[in-house]
């Protein structure tokens, strides 16, 4: 949606405008944007939803900054176009980019139309099969795709490496700027206090005591979670990382 909003083209009148009524369209534009968002229907009746809104959408814009679709003042360059015509398959479209921008489909169709087409299928033709087929039908007929081309991995376990990257530096940007890491939290069933940042003076033989001398300190990860012992650790999946954020993110 953020790359067919900034790919729009301009009215061929456009050019015969001066510079102030140009940037006043644009200043229009950006106003009925936000309008969008404050009275979207995922925010409908929840207003805390539309911090949520303003959030993804500004991630967003910097994400496809840092990937080279957008230049600082919005114009779309490089892949845009291809990346806004197959917005549906999001992300594989913007993996496609990554496949274009190194060379590896070039390689690819260079090799033959079936190493393309076998790459496209992965990419934008594969149907989930329901688990109660997969159970009734015997492993050597399920049907699968061949292999990749070993040229292809690389590319896009950096790709989400990057993206992971930018994720987790907005998150953490984010619960810095909310403030949200209290000094204080408490358990879940007990409600007993405790500290979420380690006390070295702390000298209570009693269990706040101890956790007061031992609190790990954390951004992301809940004060709670981290009574584990262990702090945040980027290096674990997305999805276990969210699930033990702390409240508020």
């Amino acid at each position: 949606i953020l790359l067919e909003f900034f790919s729009s083209k301009p009215d061929k009148k456009d050019k015969f405008l001066d510079s102030s009524l140009k940037r006043e369209r644009v200043d229009d534009s950006l106003k009925a944007v936000v309008r969008l968002i404050e009275n979207s229907y995922y925010s409908f009746q929840k207003p805390k939803r539309i911090l949520t809104l303003k959030k993804y959408w500004e991630f967003a814009t910097k994400y496809l900054l840092n990937e080279g679709f957008l230049l600082s003042d919005g114009t779309p360059v490089g892949l845009t176009g291809m990346a806004v015509h197959l917005f549906w398959t999001e992300p594989y479209n913007l993996i496609l980019c990554r496949l274009v921008q190194s060379g590896v489909l070039e390689k690819l169709c260079k090799k033959g139309e079936n190493s393309v087409f076998l790459l496209l299928c992965y990419l934008f033709n594969q149907e989930p099969i329901p688990q109660s087929y997969r159970q009734s039908m015997k492993t050597e007929f399920l049907p699968s795709l061949f292999k990749l081309d070993p040229s292809i991995e690389p590319v896009i376990k950096s790709y989400n490496s990057k993206a992971k990257h930018y994720y987790l530096n907005y998150i953490v940007d984010l619960a810095k700027e909310l403030d949200i890491q209290s000094p204080v939290c408490s358990l879940s069933l007990s409600n007993v206090s405790f500290p979420s940042k380690i006390d070295p003076e702390a000298s209570d033989a009693s269990l706040v005591g101890i956790l007061k001398s031992q609190a790990i300190p954390s951004i992301i990860k809940s004060p709670f979670a981290a009574l584990t012992g262990e702090g945040d650790d980027f290096s674990l999946p997305i999805e276990e990382i969210m699930s033990k954020r702390r409240k508020g993110i």
